[in-house]
């Protein structure tokens, strides 16, 4: 059995959801690494983003529009988020602007 999910725009999610998301999206291939998360919100600007650049390749990024609905693997990252409401990712791999391993601390 299949579960259909909601479709989901950018514009719906919270700036701080919204920020993670076309932060990933316009640098395409990296890592965010100690992303804190308060109250199931990414605290980006107190993580490190470090951007892998592809020498291969030109970057194609297109600006995100607001109408942008959020695939299946960004709608789990939210989900991440929300598991872990007060903490830390370690570590946010993103390939193609989407994420794609997450590391995290357990106790």
């Amino acid at each position: 059995m299949t579960q259909t999910r909601k479709r989901i725009s950018l514009k719906s999610i919270s700036a701080e959801r919204q920020n993670l998301i076309v932060c990933m999206h316009e640098k395409q291939f990296g890592t965010i690494r100690h992303l804190p998360v308060v109250d199931g919100e990414p605290q980006l600007k107190n993580a490190k983003v470090v951007r892998m650049r592809k020498l291969t390749n030109q970057n194609n990024s297109k600006p995100v529009s607001p109408n942008y609905y959020l695939k299946v693997a960004q709608l789990r990252l939210l989900d991440t988020l929300d598991e872990i409401h007060d903490g830390e990712l370690e570590q946010i791999t993103f390939r193609h602007g989407l994420p794609f391993e997450l590391k995290e601390s357990t106790s």
